[in-house]
């Protein structure tokens, strides 16, 4: 098996190649960088990384990891994993919004570290692999991974935010079409959903009205203080 590239952006040299020769150790190829235009010079050369793990701050640059995450996600569509030392809740959304996979914190521990890296590449690479690129869902929907859509039969066409196709990808997943609560929140934000943190139910809410435009028979049933079931509205009805 081909190894997963890696590449790490990071203005702080010595961390980043403590991390690359940590992830090598792992059987992962990396490249770091310490400025973000040689990091773009990189992937103008048509460099294809499996993940991307950005700094939030790179010193005296005038753009930050969240433009360079912007720009990136944009570009390649490649999963990204913030690191950075900045804990404030502002920060963490701000990156998720982003469109950042997962954001880890410094310290770290590099088995955690690892093992998020792990889970994000698994995610989107069994995405990949176990669905068509225009996947038959149910009663005539399709599925095009690649833009993002979902469409009907009679010709209706939705499209769908990263999280939200991440969120569908995980029922897909599960044998039982189902999702606990805080797994999702995991999966998909890369943290531990705080007490009154409501992403998840919000993400449900927007992917649940997406599908209610399609008027197709698929629903999502929400099992009070637990997760959602994606069901048929046969199956609902019963």
């Amino acid at each position: 098996m081909k190894k997963r590239l890696i590449c790490i952006l990071d203005d702080d040299e010595i961390a980043a190649l403590f991390l690359k020769r940590q992830l090598e150790r792992r059987k992962y190829s990396c490249i770091s960088f310490c400025q973000s235009v040689n990091f773009f010079a990189w992937l103008d050369g048509g460099a294809a990384p499996s993940l991307i793990i950005l700094d939030y701050f790179l010193g005296n640059e005038k753009c930050s990891g969240l433009d360079v995450c912007m720009r990136a996600k944009g570009a390649l569509g490649v999963p990204v994993i913030m690191l950075t030392g900045d804990r404030r809740t502002r920060t963490v959304v701000n990156c998720l919004n982003a469109g950042a996979d997962q954001y880890v914190t410094k310290p770290y521990d590099i088995d955690e570290l690892v093992a998020r890296i792990g889970a994000v590449l698994r995610l989107y690479e069994g995405k990949v692999a176990n669905y068509r690129p225009n996947e038959i869902l149910s009663s005539g929907i399709r599925i095009n991974w690649d833009e993002r859509r979902l469409s009907s039969a009679h010709g209706s066409v939705v499209s769908l935010t990263e999280k939200e196709l991440a969120l569908l990808a995980l029922f897909l997943a599960s044998d039982e079409a189902y999702v606990d609560r805080e797994w999702a929140f995991s999966a998909i934000y890369g943290m531990e959903r705080g007490p009154l943190n409501r992403a998840v139910d919000v993400l449900i809410s927007r992917l649940r009205k997406k599908l209610v435009l399609l008027d197709s028979a698929i629903d999502i049933v929400t099992v009070r203080g637990n997760g959602y079931f994606l069901v048929s509205s046969s199956a609902k009805s019963e």
